[in-house]
């Protein structure tokens, strides 16, 4: 299993760590408002020559909103622009590039009215995601048959419908990877190992149903962490899970990361990107306190315990 972790690129402290910790594979978001067609070759292959680091590019733009304006602009069908820009991308990355996410949680509840339901309104000129994964794959095979296609990252509790729905419309074909983001928020491990095994399974049943069975990955992975590791109210966290949200002692989320990798080499994850290098703020919202690192730069205890499965997986 490759082990990896996602930061910018663009501090030069984050890449100065970076080098301390020699990740296998990172995750970068690639939206076509704000990084250009020739920027991911030279940013792949450096990342292979300094680190020996595989790259996987998420295709998205900011949100579904933002696809279809881009659309109405462009002219011609609703998917035309987005299929030339993904070819351009892909020519130009051939070789450098093998992984690429088609949009990252396509299944999250802001894209449900467009791309999950189809028994709700569409508000996007009939945008859908089992479409929009099934072109991608198309254009991105034809410039790269080598390249492998990842469905936008499953969740554990809240898109097993989605992929049931988009496996039923693509017979599971539309895609090589399942890709997931498997956070997680029970409170006991034993509920928190049950939980893993059970959405595995999930997803094997709806792959068996289809005569396909993908191999896992997961783009999104990590704990977040509070001082104590305690619940948090409501209104500290103000987020949409806020009455099922585990915030981590650090200690527990160091423990917890390494079991976790031991549960995920056991069902054969092919590889796993941490999310992140370190907390994006000092707020309480989940989110921002899934750093490796405190927003100081402190490392965690989940920082060793990175370097130490990271050097295991290299050895390996």
């Amino acid at each position: 299993m490759l082990i990896g972790i996602t930061w910018n690129f663009n501090e030069p402290e984050e890449c100065a760590w970076a080098e301390d910790l020699h990740p296998q594979i990172t995750k970068v978001g690639w939206d076509p408002a704000s990084m250009p067609v020739s920027w991911g070759r030279g940013f792949a292959r450096n990342l292979r020559d300094r680190y020996d680091c595989e790259t996987v590019l998420d295709l998205r733009t900011e949100n579904v909103q933002e696809f279809v304006e881009r659309a109405g602009a462009h002219g011609g069908g609703v998917y035309d622009w987005w299929i030339e820009w993904v070819r351009a991308i892909v020519e130009e990355t051939a070789g450098e590039v093998r992984y690429w996410e088609v949009w990252g949680e396509a299944g999250c509840p802001y894209l449900a009215g467009a791309w999950l339901d189809a028994e709700v309104a569409d508000p996007h000129r009939d945008t859908n995601y089992a479409e929009l994964l099934t072109i991608t794959h198309e254009v991105i095979k034809s410039v790269d048959p080598e390249a492998l296609v990842l469905i936008g990252g499953n969740t554990v509790d809240t898109h097993k419908r989605y992929y049931e729905r988009v496996a039923a419309a693509t017979g599971g074909r539309a895609h090589d990877w399942n890709c997931t983001h498997p956070f997680c928020f029970k409170r006991v491990w034993e509920d928190v190992e049950t939980e893993y095994n059970a959405f595995f399974d999930t997803l094997a049943a709806i792959d068996a149903r289809h005569g396909v069975a993908h191999p896992l990955c997961m783009t999104e992975f990590g704990w977040p962490t509070h001082p104590g590791g305690d619940f948090r109210t409501r209104e500290d966290l103000q987020s949409f899970v806020y009455d099922r949200v585990l915030t981590c002692s650090e200690a527990e989320a160091a423990d917890w990361t390494r079991r976790c990798f031991d549960l995920f080499r056991e069902r054969d994850v092919r590889f796993c990107v941490v999310v992140g290098m370190k907390d994006v703020g000092r707020g309480s919202h989940w989110g921002s306190r899934l750093g490796v690192r405190c927003h100081d730069g402190t490392p965690k205890p989940m920082w060793f315990v990175l370097k130490e499965e990271i050097a295991q997986a290299r050895a390996s």
